[in-house]
């Protein structure tokens, strides 16, 4: 594992082992940045598909 990475996932454990009461491991760190990547990718889809149109909608429905 590279250093920056080992890095990471060591501020990532004890960021998040300030929640929880149970010990985390780096493996619950590396999932835990997993899983908050995939939070934001789904964000940034459902941000994108407000911003455009359904391919059904027509024009004067999508320019209000």
């Amino acid at each position: 594992m590279s250093e920056p990475k080992e890095q990471f996932l060591e501020q990532t454990r004890r960021f998040w082992q300030e929640q929880t009461d149970r010990p985390l491991s780096v493996e619950d760190a590396r999932q835990i940045a997993a899983n908050v990547t995939g939070l934001f990718h789904v964000l940034a889809e459902w941000a994108a598909a407000e911003v455009r149109p359904h391919p059904n909608e027509t024009k004067e429905r999508v320019s209000r």
